[in-house]
């Protein structure tokens, strides 16, 4: 006869408890350095990391991701702008 497993007391089958906001900050952030979108997505990445940030007050999950994607979306638009200065000037 087959088993059949039952979730543990207290848990909800299927459902995380990550910062939704944090992982898509970082990606965003990540997907700062594909040429002709990467200054949109960096953008977006420091915003979702932010949102992320404050959310990880409250949760107390992802603030490392949250972090991680402000300073590399940060780091990719500050490349961006040196660059763009020095092709202009």
């Amino acid at each position: 006869m087959a088993e059949v497993i039952m979730p543990r007391q207290g848990q909800e089958p299927g459902r995380g408890t990550g910062n939704g906001f944090a992982l898509a900050g970082f990606i965003c952030a990540l997907c700062g350095i594909l040429p002709f979108i990467g200054f949109i997505a960096a953008i977006l990445g420091i915003i979702f990391s932010a949102l992320g940030l404050k959310q990880s007050s409250v949760t107390g999950n992802g603030r490392g991701l949250a972090i991680a994607g402000l300073v590399i979306g940060i780091v990719f638009i500050s490349g961006g702008f040196i660059f763009l200065m020095g092709r202009l000037f």
